[in-house]
């Protein structure tokens, strides 16, 4: 009856709040356990109380905070049937209590947070569609409410991950743009709101995200500007919070990014001081967090930049440990989360570069047989999943380097990688032809 149904809801409650606990903690397992016990009551809820606004709503919270669970620990699908599932009963409730801003607000951050899982598993044509929605009905949403700063923050976070979806395909303009706005409206929310954590490290994202575009169109001055204000509020919220994952998570990805432009300036000196402290801000997170894939996932990057420091600056044996280090962890996050676009480029980057080191040792077999595997797991991904700018890149360059190796192992390089190479830069051509026209249009 009744007095159940109370029981039941306030234990589901309780539940969902206990996991997203846990969840902050980075005990990711016991957090999935606690939101699933408390779906569970929320499913029975539902079917006791028919589809009302309120079951509705807890339902797709909980779900909300399932599909982040998963994420955290890599599960992309599980954390996209979970989010689509959220969705949709959000679509119910709006129909069911009508259009309020609250309701509008909650389907919102179910499309941005469905849109980003569906880039991060490779799916960019939905990924695309969610975050458009998603823009669409914030508008809406502003016409309702005014701009406040969540309006600001939350229009700020959609943008940014529709560039990265745009950076992802090969259109850097459009990300570009996307970034621009993101950036200028996460400035409006620290003028509106104050100085607070969270406008001051929503900044240092937005100038994080416009660094990287600078960074990949080769304007390295402009990167340089954006990374170092970005790294100086890092820094000002870690003296300011201590540190936390999110701050020292934070100042580490600010310190490898500005490493990486010092580097391309020619300034090794800088770039080996912000790599240094970048991997020691990284193994730190690990400490204080443990071992999840996101700390395994950014330890390894932390090592991956140490290695190519090491190597620019002649230290030949310190980048093979570096990589070699970087190359194991890569392997433990493929075996545990599968082939996503990210597990695949992170292992065949990491085994191109170890490659490049047994090569300029002049071990010529080695070297094949790691530019060989890399190969093999970006052509598997592409099969499988389909093609973007960046995977037909990776690999092109990728069987380049294959040809030259083959042919200084043998007379001439095998047939079959030469008429690869051919068949994806051609196919790569292909793309940017097309989107040029897109842009010229």
């Amino acid at each position: 009856g009744g007095r159940a149904s109370a029981t039941w809801r306030d234990l589901a409650v309780g539940l969902s709040r206990l996991g997203e606990i846990q969840r902050l903690s980075g005990n990711v397992g016991a957090a999935k356990a606690t939101l699933e016990e408390s779906l569970a009551l929320r499913r029975r809820l539902l079917e006791g109380r028919g589809e009302t606004a309120e079951p509705l709503r807890g339902l797709a919270l909980d779900l909300e905070k399932l599909s982040r669970v998963s994420r955290d620990a890599g599960d992309l699908g599980g954390a996209a049937a979970a989010c689509a599932e959220s969705v949709e009963l959000r679509r119910r409730s709006l129909d069911e209590a009508g259009e309020t801003p609250q309701a509008l607000d909650a389907m919102v951050v179910g499309l941005s947070q469905f849109g980003e899982i569906q880039r991060q598993a490779g799916d960019f044509r939905a990924a695309r569609a969610a975050l458009g929605e998603a823009l669409e009905l914030r508008e809406r949403l502003v016409q309702d409410v005014g701009e406040t700063p969540s309006t600001l923050r939350g229009r700020a976070v959609d943008l940014g991950r529709l560039g990265h979806v745009h950076r992802e395909t090969g259109d850097v303009e459009s990300a570009s743009a996307a970034y621009q706005e993101s950036l200028l409206l996460r400035r409006r929310s620290v003028e509106s709101a104050g100085e607070t954590p969270q406008t001051l490290r929503d900044l240092a994202v937005g100038l994080t995200q416009l660094g990287d575009t600078h960074h990949k169109s080769g304007n390295m001055k402009a990167a340089l500007a954006a990374y170092e204000e970005s790294c100086a509020i890092s820094r000002r919220l870690l003296d300011t919070i201590g540190p936390t994952p999110e701050t020292v998570g934070d100042l580490a990805i600010d310190l490898g990014r500005l490493g990486r432009v010092y580097r391309t300036l020619g300034d090794l000196n800088a770039s080996s001081e912000a790599a240094r402290d970048s991997l020691a801000l990284y193994q730190r997170l690990h400490e204080i967090v443990g071992e999840t894939p996101r700390t395994m996932r950014d330890l390894a990057v932390g090592l991956t930049q140490s290695g190519d420091i090491r190597l620019e600056s002649g230290d030949v044996g310190g980048a093979k440990t570096a990589y070699e280090r970087s190359l194991a962890l890569s392997r433990r996050l493929l075996e545990g989360l599968g082939e996503t676009p990210q597990t695949i480029d992170d292992l065949a980057s990491d085994l191109s570069r170890l490659g490049d080191i047994h090569e300029q040792a002049g071990d010529v077999d080695a070297a094949t047989e790691a530019c060989r595997e890399a190969v093999s797991l970006r052509r598997r991904w592409i099969d499988d999943s389909g093609e973007t700018r960046p995977q037909l890149a990776s690999l092109v360059k990728d069987l380049r380097k294959l040809v030259a190796l083959e042919k200084r192992s043998s007379p001439s390089a095998t047939p079959a990688t030469i008429r690869e190479l051919s068949r994806f830069s051609q196919r790569l051509e292909e793309l940017d032809e097309l989107a040029a026209g897109s842009q010229e249009q």
